[in-house]
């Protein structure tokens, strides 16, 4: 499609020109975000607020969970592959705080420990 009139205007009101202009900001912004994640220092450890759950992000690509069932306490690695699993880890490094918090990986490897032996 041809566009002759610069000052045509499409969905929020904005100029063709100006929409452009906004899709390449918008460009450089998801790829400033890229360069800061790819910068992170992993592993990163977290805990639920408010539950038995411990996370050890080891990249952008995998991250381990510990946490109880009942008695019993579960030990998994899971993959980052899919768009859910990618916004959850990055809610787990940048907007953790109403959910998670901050642990050292001592406390993590602690109950990891725990967790192997089978003890609460």
């Amino acid at each position: 499609m041809i566009l002759a009139n610069a000052n045509l205007t499409v969905n929020d009101g904005l100029r063709v020109e100006d929409q452009a202009a906004k899709l390449d900001a918008g460009k450089s912004g998801i790829l400033n975000y890229v360069d800061e994640m790819t910068e992170m220092k992993f592993p990163v450890y977290r805990k639920y607020i408010n539950r038995e759950t411990y996370f050890k992000i080891e990249s952008l690509e995998s991250f381990e969970e510990i946490r109880s069932l009942g008695t019993k306490w579960i030990i998994e690695t899971h993959p980052v592959k899919i768009l859910p699993d990618r916004n959850f880890v990055h809610d787990l490094l940048n907007s953790y705080s109403d959910f998670a918090e901050e642990i050292t990986g001592e406390v993590y490897r602690e109950m990891r420990e725990k967790a192997v032996k089978g003890g609460r």
